[in-house]
C-alpha cells in the first residue's frame, strides 16, 4: 500500500522528491539498500534542498561506511544555499557518520548561533560530543533538550549514555519513556530489548524485539538480539532462525555465528541428529573465527575441540552398539 501511494506521488507534478523519498524509506525497511539509495538520489536530483532525502542518503551511505561521500556533496550544496539550516544539519549528520566530530561541532555551532533552541541541532551536537567520548557534555546538552521538550530521540541518546555506564535501570527508564512517546521507535525497541536480555526478562525482551523486527525486517541487530531473548526463554529453534536471519541480512556479523555454535553445542534440538548438530556447531565456530581473527577468534577453539570429542564419542558408541 505504501509503495502504491509513493508511486502515485511521483507521478503528480511537484511530487518527485517527496514520492521518491517515501519509496526510499520503504526500500530501506525491506532491506533493499541499493534501491533505497537510488530512490533517495532521484529525490535529491529533483530537489537538492529536500532535507529528508539528503538526511536519508547520509544514513544509507553510513551503512556502507561511505558517509564521507555525502560530506563532499553537502559541502557543495550548503555553499550554494548558505541560509538553509536544514542542509547544514544534514552536513553535520554526514560529518558525524564519517567520524569527523570536530567538523560536526563547528557546523552545528553555526546553526545554533542562528537558531538557539533548535532541538535537531542540539541533538546533533550531543552526538558529536558522544563520538568524541565526551559523554558529560553530551548529557548536559541533552538535559537542555529535554527541558524544552520530552523528545524521544533525546531520551534514546540519554539511554545510550547510561548503557555505556552499565546503569541498566536508568537506561531502561529513558527507553521506556521514549517508547511511550513513540511506540514505533525501532532503535529504542532494540535497545530496550537488549536491557531486558541483560536483566533476564526474556518475555519482555522477545516482545520488544519481535516488534522491532516487524517494523524493520532488515534490521540485523534486532534479529541478533531477538535470538538471544528466544534462547533465554528456551525457544531454541526460534533463536536459531533469528540468528540465521541476522547472518542473511549482514554476513559480516560474527556474533550470530558464535551464538549458533553455542546453541548447537549445548542445546540438542528436537528432531535433529546429534552428530549432524555438532558438525553444525563446528561450522558455525569456524565461521566466527574467519570473521574474528587473532586472539578473540581463537577463544572458540576449546568449543571446536569439545564438539569433535563429542562426535568421536558418538561414533565409538555406534561401533559398540554394532558389536
Amino acid at each position: 500500500a505504501a509503495e502504491a501511494k509513493a508511486s502515485l506521488a511521483i507521478a503528480v507534478p511537484g511530487g518527485v522528491a517527496a514520492g521518491n523519498y517515501q519509496l526510499a524509506r520503504l526500500r530501506l525497511r525491506q532491506g533493499r539498500a541499493a534501491e533505497a539509495l537510488s530512490a533517495a538520489d532521484k529525490a535529491i536530483n529533483a530537489d537538492p534542498r529536500h532535507v529528508p532525502s539528503q538526511y536519508l542518503k547520509v544514513r544509507l551511505l553510513a551503512m556502507d561506511g561511505t558517509a564521507n561521500r555525502a560530506v563532499d556533496q553537502l559541502l557543495r550544496v550548503t555553499a550554494r544555499h548558505p541560509d538553509d539550516l536544514g542542509l547544514k544539519l544534514c552536513l553535520a549528520e554526514a560529518q558525524i557518520s564519517s567520524e569527523q566530530y570536530p567538523a560536526a561541532v563547528r557546523t552545528v555551532t553555526e546553526v545554533l548561533k542562528r537558531a538557539e533552541t533548535s532541538l535537531s541541532a542540539m541533538k546533533l551536537l550531543a552526538r558529536a560530543y558522544l563520538g568524541q567520548g565526551n559523554d558529560a557534555t553530551a548529557e548536559y546538552i541533552l538535559k537542555r533538550v529535554l527541558e524544552l521538550e520530552r523528545e524521544p530521540e533525546a531520551m534514546h541518546l540519554m539511554a545510550r549514555i547510561y548503557l555505556s555506564r552499565d546503569d541498566l535501570l536508568s537506561a531502561k527508564g529513558w527507553l521506556e519513556e521514549a517508547l511511550s512517546k513513540d511506540p514505533d521507535y525501532v532503535e529504542a525497541l532494540n535497545n530496550v530489548g537488549v536491557v531486558y536480555v541483560r536483566v533476564r526478562n526474556w518475555e519482555s525482551a522477545v516482545s520488544a524485539l519481535t516488534r522491532a523486527t516487524r517494523l524493520a525486517p532488515a534490521f540485523a541487530a534486532a534479529w541478533l538480539n531477538l535470538g538471544s531473548a528466544q534462547r533465554g526463554s528456551s525457544r531454541f529453534k526460534d533463536a536459531e532462525a533469528s540468528w540465521q536471519k541476522a547472518l542473511e541480512l549482514d554476513p559480516t556479523l560474527a556474533e550470530p555465528a558464535y551464538n549458533l555454535g553455542i546453541l548447537y553445542l549445548e542445546n540438542p534440538l528436537e528432531g535433529r541428529e546429534r552428530k549432524a548438530q555438532l558438525e553444525e556447531a563446528i561450522k558455525a565456530f569456524t565461521g566466527y573465527k574467519q570473521k574474528t581473527p587473532g586472539k578473540k577468534g581463537a577463544e572458540v577453539d576449546p568449543f571446536i575441540a569439545e564438539a569433535r570429542v563429542l562426535i568421536e564419542q558418538l561414533l565409538e558408541a555406534e561401533k559398540e552398539a554394532l558389536k
